[in-house]
């Protein structure tokens, strides 16, 4: 993780963080990516990588 975004206590999302993807330590991509983690209706968590830092992640 190279940063984290605050999110609110009540809201929907769970996280809001900036992310290299690598490989054991190696291989780090040249870009970050945006990993936006909230639930479904049952709890469950969803997980979504993204290259688009325009959006809110509400949205």
């Amino acid at each position: 993780m190279v940063a984290e975004s605050p999110v609110g206590p009540t809201g929907k999302i769970n996280k809001d963080q900036v992310v290299f993807l690598v490989t054991n330590s190696i291989n780090k991509m040249k870009h970050p990516l945006r990993l936006v983690e909230t639930e479904d209706t049952k709890g469950n968590p969803i997980i979504i990588v993204t290259n688009d830092f325009e959006l809110s992640a509400d949205q």
